[in-house]
């Protein structure tokens, strides 16, 4: 069998079409137009195939629509195109405390070299540029504390997710009150320092999507710089740029 329209006109043309001019003509006219329309066609069937080499990055945001799961604004492409693979390794785990941090992970908000299982080769206990337990973020459950609208303790479905210290762009509270003139539209006005539009989207997607249905999503903890411990030496109540407990909270409205 022929393996292009070019072959299949050499092979089946009369003496007429052999000739110089006419075997320029229709190798032109039949076999290469036919040619590159195939070749268009093979390649527009491929375009969905995400571990296909043909496939190109611009169709990832419509095959993203088509499995709920949009581009995490620090993500790549190449490391969307391999969460969109994932996609229903993903869902088996939905509604997880796990999946939670794992979109967390995938966003860019964690260890970027995962430890391995307990027991398989890699890095020793202690060797720097690993987190113990691979998280960036952490689900804090704070059963002690007021219900959402004031109901009283316990109530045990509140959660906080918690950001470690250096897995979040958060670098500080917002402009103290009084500091600032009303009207001012400075960047860190009326937020903390570092939670932009995108994060604080990007974070909140994930904690709404993939959130048990039971749980109650209160907000955010990010860690900030060294956690101070009562009594710390060298340190003094006060100091600027010391946050007490090294972190600040961002609450979440109430669906």
């Amino acid at each position: 069998m022929p393996a292009t329209f070019t072959d299949l006109v050499e092979r089946w043309s009369n003496s007429d079409m052999r000739a110089d001019r006419a075997s320029a003509f229709f190798g032109v006219l039949v076999g290469v137009l036919a040619d590159s329309h195939q070749e268009a066609a093979t390649l527009a069937a491929r375009m969905h195939l995400l571990d296909d080499e043909q496939s190109p990055d611009d169709i990832l945001p419509i095959i993203a629509k088509d499995r709920k799961l949009e581009r995490y604004y620090l993500e790549t492409a190449a490391q969307h195109r391999q969460r969109l693979i994932g996609a229903w390794g993903i869902y088996a785990i939905a509604g997880s405390e796990t999946v939670i941090l794992e979109q967390l992970r995938a966003a860019g908000f964690g260890p970027t070299v995962l430890m391995p299982e307990w027991g398989e080769p890699g890095p020793e206990w202690g060797e720097p540029g690993y987190t113990w337990g691979d998280l960036g973020a952490y689900i804090q459950f704070r059963p002690w504390e007021n219900g959402p609208r004031g109901e009283p303790a316990p109530y045990w479905s509140q959660y906080w997710v918690v950001f470690k210290s250096g897995f979040h762009p958060v670098t500080g509270p917002p402009t103290p009150w009084g500091n600032f003139v009303w009207g001012d539209i400075g960047e860190w006005v009326w937020r903390p320092a570092g939670y932009s539009r995108d994060f604080a989207r990007t974070i909140r997607s994930i904690v709404k999507k993939w959130k048990p249905s039971r749980w109650i999503s209160r907000g955010f903890v990010f860690k900030i710089g060294q956690e101070l411990l009562w009594g710390t030496p060298g340190f003094d109540w006060g100091d600027p740029g010391l946050m007490w407990g090294g972190g600040m909270t961002v609450s979440l409205p109430l669906a």
